[in-house]
């Protein structure tokens, strides 16, 4: 007898690993951001997974939210290890996402929460610790907020340098 399909499982993209930029859905999104930066999609995935749905988050909303997320963190100055490369011109086209942080969070929050179709997923096929590996990462990365500034640099006399 097979398990039940997990509700919005026909949503979802093809996955190959519980990373979060494991899927289809996430390099779909950031396949339109190449196309053309646009900080608007930004916002509208983040601001989709912020607010509480009425029933289930799709899983393809949840993973282009946890993608746009990562836009973000790395705005912030905390880059995901494995976020792709191509995306370097996206971020520098993007102005203004590190004020997005706080709607991040909370879209994570969203995105990976017990309302989310895509945690309900990973739960079915036995990865849900590894993919919240992965969103407890993200979380860390945008609470930790954008670098300190560098204070000025002084010499040993106390009389700034020329």
């Amino acid at each position: 007898m097979s398990a039940p399909t997990p509700p919005g499982a026909d949503e979802v993209g093809e996955t190959w690993g519980p990373g979060l930029f494991e899927n289809d859905d996430a390099m779909d999104f950031f396949d339109d951001l190449l196309d053309g930066p646009d900080r608007g999609l930004v916002e509208a995935a983040l601001g989709e997974a912020s607010r509480p749905p009425e029933g289930l988050l799709p899983p393809s909303s949840a993973a282009a939210a946890l993608a746009a997320a990562e836009l973000v963190a790395a705005a912030l100055g905390h880059p995901a290890a494995d976020l792709p490369a191509e995306l370097g011109p996206v971020l520098r086209g993007l102005r203004g996402l590190d004020a997005l942080g706080p709607l991040a969070q909370a879209a994570v929050d969203g995105a990976s929460g017990e309302r989310s179709a895509l945690r309900g997923l990973w739960a079915a096929e036995g990865e849900l610790d590894a993919w919240l590996a992965g969103v407890g990462a993200l979380k860390a990365r945008l609470a930790a907020g954008p670098p300190a500034p560098k204070a000025p640099s002084r010499s040993t006399t106390g009389r700034p340098r020329r």
